[in-house]
């Protein structure tokens, strides 16, 4: 898990402090340079695609743990973007931004496997407070699909000397 600094806001939440990697999926500059001058004195990285090809494509090379998305896109939207996304290993989490950020939006987004949403214009402390949250817990998920503990014993292996794993030890697929 990484560092966290309450040095940024107001020092009641935790703000992952290094490594943290965000990428901006916005058709507009307005919400870049915003984000941009926010994490501007600290230690966070982030990126900028135009549309969700853009995206998939960074994605591909640059894997990062945080995505903020508009709710429309100039190829998609933030639905299309999430579907594709729950098709990599470790997806990041999906935080959309819209000025008309309301309940429905908001519950619509949990339910449909985002992360939260951000009310634009961006504000800090509340930009540092979802997105460290979203990225330490992408770091979370990233670690056990990385853990050997996590990994399940090979066909026929058991976790336990002397124990016979229970099912189809023979490995095939029914």
């Amino acid at each position: 898990m990484a560092a966290v600094s309450p040095r940024l806001g107001s020092g009641r939440l935790p703000i992952a402090d290094a490594g943290v990697e965000i990428l901006l999926v916005s058709g507009g500059s307005a919400d870049y340079a915003c984000l941009c001058h926010i994490i501007d004195h600290s230690n966070w990285k982030l990126h900028r695609a135009q549309d969700c090809q853009e995206a998939l494509a960074f994605l591909q090379q640059h894997p990062v743990g945080v995505v903020i998305t508009q709710v429309s896109l100039p190829d998609g939207c933030w639905k299309d973007l999430l579907a594709e996304l729950t098709r990599v290993g470790c997806p990041p989490n999906l935080i959309i931004s819209s000025r008309l950020a309301d309940e429905q939006l908001w519950a619509e987004v949990l339910s449909l496997g985002g992360y939260d949403v951000l009310m634009t214009p961006f504000e800090r402390e509340e930009v540092f407070r979802v997105g460290s949250y979203a990225w330490m817990d992408w770091r979370g998920r990233l670690g056990k699909l990385v853990s050997p503990a996590s990994q399940p014993p090979a066909a026929g292996v058991s976790a336990q000397p002397g124990i016979k794993p229970p099912g189809n030890a023979g490995g095939l697929r029914h």
